[in-house]
């Protein structure tokens, strides 16, 4: 579950969706990864928080791309949501993420 919400003392707008993602990496060494995939968001939710409206967004599929070291990776999707009128947003962005293991490689 991933979430986004507005820091004003006055409204309260919140984003959340389900993020799904399948990334495939390539190993430059045993601690530099690039990883590549796919992502798929669902249950997305915009709350207006009363000062706009609230939406539902269709499930969106997007394009991910990764550059890790260790267990740290810089990550970017490309994605587009649309919402129940028809109207796209672009929700294309970059983050930071945390991954683990299991077994070996």
């Amino acid at each position: 579950w991933k979430f986004a919400t507005s820091a004003a003392d006055n409204v309260t707008l919140l984003l959340t969706r389900v993020p799904v993602e399948a990334v495939a990496s390539y190993y430059f060494s045993p601690d530099v990864r690039l990883g590549v995939g796919a992502s798929y968001h669902a249950a997305v939710n915009f709350d207006g928080g009363g000062l706009g409206p609230n939406l539902a967004f269709d499930p969106a599929a997007g394009a991910t791309v990764e550059l890790a070291w260790k267990a740290v990776a810089l990550t970017y999707t490309s994605m587009t949501y649309t919402d129940e009128l028809g109207a796209q947003y672009n929700a294309s962005n970059f983050g930071v993420s945390l991954s683990y293991l299991f077994g070996k490689r």
